[in-house]
Parts: structure tokens; C-alpha cells; sequence
């Protein structure tokens, strides 16, 4: 009688597992993934909201692109307060291109700016390492991805996702700029 107990209320907590993992940050981020390898748009818009992370990587290239050094003088500071500006007019053209990109590297037209999404599903001197950390904040979490040049250099990609009641869905990627400028760096070292 005890055996049976005990084997019941193991099932049980295989399923609470089971369910629970298949509701979390990790189960959605596996199934990106996947899409991306399979090259699945369907699931791939259901996981990651392509507009705001559109908008994110724009503005990460965009912070990155003026934070290498620092204007000197006033003239200097406004001309750069000016082609920011200039910028962020453009931005939502900038976010519909790289929206652009996304579906077509989906299509598998020959080029597409997406090197994210082309480092995910065809690793080579920069790959996917591992999922790092997830810090749950519902209905939000931060999720820390770690990717590895063939020399050992590491790389954290910090982006955010939201609890959709079902899934989890990318919304940002914090420092797109940054990551951008490490793999830019490949050839350097």
C-alpha cells in the first residue's frame, strides 16, 4: 500500500513538472530555437514578438553606433544630438527593415541581415552556448543567453520576455548593439 502511494504521488510530481516546464522562459526559448533551425515562422512569431524586438535591436545599434567616444565640445555634442535625432525619426522605417530581414531570412532568400538568426541555425565562428540565467519578474523575466567564439571569447545577450498565460514571449533584446560589435571583433582576434 505504501509502494502504490509512494509511486502515485511520484507520477503526480513528474506531472506538476512536467506541465510546469512546458509553461516556463526555458520550454519557449527551446522552441525558438527549433524554429529557427527548422526555419518555422509560424511558431517563431508566436514566440518572440518581432515588432518590439525589431524595435530593440534598432535601438541597440543605434545606442551602440554613439557610444564609442564621446563628443568633445558643443558643436561637436550637437551635431551629435542632431543625427541622433534624424535617427529616431527614421527608426520606425529602420524597425520595418529589419522586420523585413527577419521574414526574409524565414523565405531563405540568399542574404539577410539577421546574424543572430543565422548564428542560431548555422553555428560557425559564433554559436549558442547555453542559457545562462532566468530571472522571473511575472508577469515578466530577464533571461541572460551565453554565445562562444571558436576562441573561447563569451558573450552574454541579455533579453526580456513576457508570460502570454500559455508561453513565453520575447519582447527586447537589451544589448543587440553590443553583440553586434563582439562579433564584429572576430576578425581582430
Amino acid at each position: 500500500m505504501k509502494k502504490i502511494f509512494l509511486i502515485l504521488v511520484g507520477g503526480v510530481l513528474l506531472i506538476i513538472a512536467g506541465v510546469s516546464f512546458l509553461h516556463s522562459p526555458r520550454y519557449s526559448l527551446l522552441q525558438i530555437r527549433k524554429s529557427i533551425e527548422q526555419r518555422d515562422s509560424l511558431t517563431f512569431y508566436k514566440y518572440v514578438a518581432v515588432h518590439e524586438v525589431a524595435a530593440s535591436v534598432v535601438d541597440g545599434v543605434i545606442d551602440h553606433s554613439f557610444s564609442d567616444s564621446e563628443p568633445r565640445g558643443w558643436l561637436a555634442r550637437a551635431a551629435v544630438s542632431f543625427v541622433k535625432g534624424l535617427v529616431g525619426i527614421a527608426k520606425p522605417a529602420l524597425t520595418e527593415e529589419v522586420k523585413k530581414e527577419i521574414r526574409a531570412w524565414f523565405r531563405g532568400d540568399d542574404y539577410s541581415g539577421v546574424e543572430l538568426l543565422d548564428i542560431i541555425a548555422h553555428p560557425s565562428d559564433v554559436s549558442f552556448s547555453n542559457i545562462a540565467w532566468i530571472e522571473k519578474y511575472r508577469p515578466a523575466a530577464r533571461v541572460g543567453l551565453v554565445f562562444k567564439k571558436n576562441n573561447g571569447q563569451m558573450f552574454l545577450l541579455k533579453i526580456k520576455m513576457r508570460d502570454m498565460g500559455s508561453f513565453w514571449q520575447v519582447y527586447e533584446v537589451e544589448n543587440y548593439g553590443e553583440f553586434l560589435g563582439w562579433i564584429g571583433e572576430k576578425s581582430k582576434n
